[in-house]
């Protein structure tokens, strides 16, 4: 009998090497499905789509149910961002020091077309014009503002990303894939 006969990825005294890889995925799938399942967003808004944002966390959409927890004005505690309206220059540093205070792994929704790609401050002088210029983004939520499901569905497709270790995280810091 060889290590190749074992049908559980473990290998027993005297057989030769330990086959790890299995309860090495076995131990990602239960992370990743209690990260997914346990977001806790924090919010940086600033127009319009941070109104829309605040319908989010409100009982008509029920976003306690997928496990997203509004946890306050804290980063230190926050493993998903939402980013929503015009980011000036000015305040892109700012953003970035809230984002690096946050634990890893950490996750980011871009909301709104001002976020996206500069939207009708596009041709401003001190805008970002996408702040995936400064930090990596999980999810794009598109609209002008984007409708309050249209919030839910981007915490499904975290989820799923998560779940599926195709986040931003995964791939720029070289997370086991």
């Amino acid at each position: 009998m060889n290590n190749k006969d074992l049908s559980d990825g473990f290998s027993y005294p005297g057989l030769g090497e330990i086959i790890i890889t299995n309860a090495e995925k076995f131990i990602d799938a239960v992370l990743n499905w209690g990260r997914s399942n346990s977001l806790w967003p924090l919010t940086f808004g600033t127009s319009c789509c941070a109104i829309e944002m605040m319908t989010f966390g409100a009982t008509k959409v029920d976003a306690d149910r997928l496990g997203t927890l509004f946890i306050g004005d804290s980063p230190r505690q926050a493993d998903m961002i939402f980013v929503s309206g015009t980011i000036t220059k000015k305040m892109a540093r700012r953003l970035v020091n809230v984002y690096q205070q946050m634990p890893s792994p950490k996750y980011v929704v871009a909301v709104g077309a001002c976020n996206v790609s500069g939207g009708l401050y596009w041709d401003s002088y001190n805008t970002i014009h996408g702040i995936d210029r400064i930090m990596p983004i999980d999810v794009y939520v598109p609209g002008c503002p984007p409708k309050p499901e249209e919030f839910l569905d981007a915490v499904k497709v975290l989820q799923r990303l998560i779940k599926e270790k195709k986040t931003k995280e995964d791939i720029l810091y070289g997370r086991r894939s």
